[in-house]
């Protein structure tokens, strides 16, 4: 696991991308070992002709190593990623991430390479109007940045919505 947790300290994009030619490179030297052990099994006319064992030993390994680089791209690329901390409370309420002394942002970048965040501290008090908050334009907003925040985020992983936010404004950010 130590390939796995250096990788995930440095840039996931390029051990995804050392990953992936790895399998490219394996995959076309299996191929290349599968048709020279193929070509030992079919019938010859020489009945002395065997199955080479280093032919065979080759292509085995190769595999090995070609479902090795498969496997940990797939590990970098599960563990890797962005988080994005999307927070639109009122200026009155609690964070309640932050509390019994966890934050649960710092658990959850542990888990990603890095995160991005957006936070909003509306006042729900000035918005409203004859018993009604008018949020339109600031989840509007929100929503506009996040979508900004995501289609420039590197795709080398997994992309992870972690909202702090009222179930309605949640529905209005997510619908912008």
């Amino acid at each position: 696991m130590g390939i796995l947790s250096n990788l995930q300290r440095g840039n996931a994009s390029k051990g995804v991308r050392a990953f992936s030619i790895a399998v490219v490179m394996f995959g076309a030297v299996a191929t290349a070992m599968l048709s020279l052990v193929l070509e030992d099994l079919l019938p010859k006319g020489d009945p002395q002709a065997l199955l080479d064992l280093k032919r065979l030993g080759i292509l085995l390994a190769v595999l090995l190593f070609a479902g090795g680089a498969v496997w940990l791209r797939y590990g970098v690329r599960q563990t890797s990623g962005t988080l994005f901390s999307v927070q639109v409370l009122d200026e009155g309420m609690r964070d309640r991430t932050q509390e019994q002394g966890r934050n649960s942002r710092a658990v959850a970048a542990k888990k990603h390479m890095s995160i991005r965040v957006l936070h909003r501290w509306l006042d729900f008090e000035t918005s409203t109007t004859n018993d009604v908050i008018d949020l339109e334009a600031d989840c509007r907003e929100a929503g506009a940045q996040l979508q900004l925040l995501v289609n420039t985020t590197p795709d080398d992983g997994k992309h992870s919505v972690a909202p702090v936010m009222l179930w309605p404004i949640a529905m209005a950010v997510g619908g912008y």
